[in-house]
């Protein structure tokens, strides 16, 4: 084999293994992000990411990604350091609820665990968001969360987002019993309310309190949906 052919190979083996470990290293940092999400969890397991220390090490590590305009490489920089000066810093994460002793309690428990939760993690998202980005528009997710959790009909059932729609299930675990349909705040400053079966687009308001009536609209009549565990969560 020609010198130069083996040294090529031996630098592109190189930079698909640090390319290999830089994945790695952001899904554990999503896991400890987000660790009742589904997807980190089946891959990392449940105790590396439901357990207390190690919820406590990602939030005290605060970890921001810098995308380097001259090559085009993306490092990672701690937010403390002095490395990264002439970045403003993010406020500290919030503590949030211990989900999995909220599980273990009941559904009741988890359901207000959640609700607690997600209004934390969001608002924290949203502050970091004007930090990095001041004038920049975000998705009204926070307030549409207020509005929701003023009403007690949804307020009783577990809410979970996807990207930044906001769902609601009568089961506070995975499969999700989906229940009434989707809201889902734009960035232009409205709501879109989604039927969920069939899928459909049920109307467009400028308010995060008109979408939730909108939404209270497609909840069942009569007897409230019972809240349940999953099949495969400790009671």
């Amino acid at each position: 084999m020609p010198e130069g052919v083996g040294a090529l190979g031996k630098h592109q083996g190189r930079a698909r293994g640090q390319a290999q470990r830089e994945h790695r290293h952001q899904r554990r940092v999503e896991a400890g992000r987000e660790p009742h999400d589904r997807a980190p969890r089946d891959l990392f397991g449940e105790l590396s990411t439901l357990s207390n220390d190690f919820r406590t090490m990602r939030a005290a590590h605060d970890v921001r990604i810098r995308h380097d305009r001259v090559r085009g490489d993306t490092t990672r920089v701690d937010a403390n350091s002095e490395t990264s000066g002439e970045q403003p810093l993010l406020p500290p994460r919030p503590v949030l609820p211990d989900m999995a002793a909220a599980h273990r309690r009941g559904p009741a428990d988890a359901v207000e665990a959640r609700w607690q939760s997600l209004r934390l993690a969001w608002q924290w998202r949203y502050v970091a968001h004007q930090i990095h980005k001041p004038g920049h528009p975000y998705p009204g997710i926070v307030p549409l969360l207020d509005a929701a959790a003023a009403q007690p009909r949804l307020r009783r059932l577990y809410p979970f987002t996807s990207h930044f729609a906001l769902l609601f299930s009568s089961s506070t675990g995975y499969p999700w019993t989906v229940q009434a349909g989707t809201i889902e705040p734009l960035l232009n400053g409205r709501f879109r309310v989604h039927r969920r079966k069939p899928f459909t687009v049920i109307g467009e308001v400028g308010t995060a309190e008109e979408a939730v009536n909108l939404l209270l609209e497609l909840l069942p009549t009569g007897t409230e949906p019972v809240i349940t565990t999953a099949a495969n969560e400790p009671i």
